[in-house]
């Protein structure tokens, strides 16, 4: 039987089963199998990914696996062009249009409130929205993995939460909707572009109330349904504002109060406070769980320097000036995070702040990690670093769990 490791990035990790999340998976194969298919044979679809590194190189979806082989599987990159030569899938070009499936119709109203050009049937069945999608070059929306895995898909996404507003958040920003949003253009029943029309002309198809109180009037070029400016509108404009001007995340939750400067993650870990500060400070231990091999250690005032293991991300230097020690209770360092390129001079810029602390709680330790400092780096990095840390500490304190725990 031979083998392989594979390892999924960021957001990917949500599509796996729960042991896999943010570890190497092993895979027993025989023969040949193609990578595309052992990746989606682990639940993530092709449609999410946009980068595969085999043995430490970009291949497409037909490399064949091999034994003993090392797999990397990034999602789309948002802040980072990883080039044509290296892109697993096609590019989409222009301004997206949507397909989506029939149990979306929420979704869809919210998609052509933006809008979006989007085709929705709740009767349409899987190789109906297969061949539009195909067809028309539309992105397939569905929560349907194995929908999603069909070759004639060229690009798809399966949204993850139930609730609409949240699933708006997480299309918006896979697609980088918000610059593309023109709002109010098109019918919500049947996708059309909506049209001024004269009161005059319509004033015998109004409420009483609406031909009393409205002046502009829009009718569907389509289906002749006819809107005005009432009470909903402002409902519906502030769900675009929270969601496409970033009040919302990809979950769905307000961010009216959250800072983009910085990240917390909390953990308890179900080990001694000495059992946790060995985990974060001895050089070995920390290696493991970090994944990085330390050339020197952590020490105040000192910088601890190695090299990153992660597959796909080895040619990574890792270096933290140490601030503060506090046995049992501290470590704090500075860093240049979330760097972009191997050989790129971060001299410059300011480095952001991250903070361990240590507290006892009733079934071991709460470990909290804060990073801050995000918003004094420059604007063209800013967004690239926070999101890849934000995925980043999720993962760290994960292994960090399974590493105190023995798991």
């Amino acid at each position: 039987m031979k083998r392989a490791v594979f390892r999924f990035y960021a957001e990917l990790n949500e599509l796996l089963t729960r042991e896999r999340r943010g570890s190497e998976v092993a895979h027993e194969f025989r023969g040949e199998p193609s990578v595309k298919d052992v990746i989606e044979s682990m639940g993530v679809p092709h449609t999410e990914v946009e980068l595969v590194l085999g043995d430490g190189e970009p291949v497409d979806f037909s490399w064949r696996l091999r034994d003993r082989a090392r797999v990397a599987v990034y999602p789309r990159f948002r802040s980072l062009d990883v080039g044509p030569l290296t892109r697993v899938g096609p590019r989409l070009v222009g301004e997206p249009r949507f397909v989506l499936d029939g149990h979306l119709g929420r979704l869809a109203r919210y998609l052509r409130m933006a809008g979006f050009d989007v085709r929705w049937d709740a009767r349409a069945g899987d190789e109906a929205l297969a061949r539009i999608a195909a067809e028309e070059g539309r992105v397939l929306v569905t929560r349907d993995r194995g929908l999603l895995k069909r070759r004639c898909v060229a690009h798809g996404y399966c949204v993850r939460s139930l609730e609409p507003a949240r699933q708006l958040a997480e299309v918006a920003h896979r697609f980088e909707l918000a610059t593309l949003a023109a709002p109010f253009r098109r019918c919500l029943v049947c996708n059309g572009l909506l049209e001024p029309v004269a009161k005059r002309s319509v004033a015998e198809q109004l409420p009483p109330r609406v031909r009393e109180r409205c002046d502009e009037l829009w009718r569907c070029g389509s289906c002749g349904k006819l809107y005005w400016a009432g009470s909903h509108v402002r409902r519906m404009e502030r769900l675009l504002d929270d969601v496409l001007g970033g009040r919302y995340d990809v979950a769905g939750r307000s961010r009216m109060a959250k800072s983009t400067d910085r990240i917390e993650k909390q953990v308890l870990l179900r080990a001694p406070r000495a059992r946790v500060w060995r985990a974060l400070t001895d050089i070995r231990e920390f290696g493991t769980w970090f994944r990085v091999k330390l050339e020197t250690g952590f020490a105040l005032g000192a910088v601890a320097r190695g090299h990153v293991t992660y597959p796909g991300y080895e040619h990574f230097v890792f270096e933290a000036t140490v601030e503060r020690m506090e046995p049992e209770r501290l470590l704090s360092w500075r860093w240049h995070p979330a760097p972009a390129g191997a050989g790129v001079d971060y001299s410059k810029e300011p480095t952001t702040l991250v903070t361990f602390t240590l507290e006892d709680a009733p079934e071991g330790t709460r470990l909290t990690v804060v990073e801050s400092g995000f918003d004094a780096l420059p604007p063209e990095r800013r967004e690239q670093a926070f999101r890849m840390n934000e995925g980043g500490w999720t993962t760290q304190v994960e292994n960090v769990s399974r590493h105190v725990s023995g798991a």
